[in-house]
């Protein structure tokens, strides 16, 4: 093996080893209500009922709530649709504040029968932390007497860590003074 084929893969083993502390990701499991208008929107309450991290589940009763609205609705409740200017925030019992988003956007569309999806994203701030994340939610929705009933709303909200960008270049600098120090190490040992 090359003396740069060696650094590259010690290089590339840094990085995984050290990737997962700046990047958690905490997942939620819930079921709850759904409400819609049609032109306004839908809205969302649903029960947390199940906490993972980084896909280890930690948690399986209920924790707190994921509360959405889909804002700006462009589209057919029927069929498919797109969604902007969202909200979602998600209340845990033992913290006071809600890890909320404001930019909460995505689609809409109809999987089969009565069943339809809602796939989201958004991002915000958290006790400090810069977050991404996304949802999918199934539900069914009745279409009669030109009335839509949704029921059986399940789904899934995943957030993670977004590391700053200090943080970033910390992370850079120290990988390549590691490097930098196992190349030394294998030139004095080459000699």
């Amino acid at each position: 093996m090359s003396m740069k084929s060696l650094l590259a893969v010690c290089g590339l083993f840094l990085a995984l080893v050290a990737a997962p502390a700046f990047a958690d990701t905490i997942g939620f499991a819930n079921q709850g209500l759904l409400a819609g208008t049609g032109t306004g929107g839908v809205s969302a309450l649903s029960t947390v009922n199940g906490l993972s991290f980084n896909g280890t589940p930690v948690i399986n009763i209920a924790v707190g709530l994921i509360v959405f609205s889909t804002g700006s609705f462009l589209g057919d409740l029927a069929s498919e649709a797109e969604f902007t200017d969202g909200a979602l925030a998600i209340q845990l019992d033992a913290f006071p504040a809600a890890i909320f988003a404001s930019d909460f956007s995505g689609t809409w569309s109809h999987v089969s029968g009565d069943m339809f999806e809602l796939l989201g994203t958004f991002s915000g701030n958290f006790e400090g932390l810069r977050f991404q994340g996304v949802t999918t939610q199934l539900f069914a929705i009745d279409f009669a007497d030109g009335q839509s009933c949704f029921r059986d709303l399940n789904g899934t909200t995943t957030i993670t860590t977004v590391p700053e960008p200090g943080t970033l270049m910390l992370l850079g600098t120290g990988l390549l003074g590691m490097g930098g120090a196992i190349r030394r190490k294998l030139l004095m040992a080459t000699k």
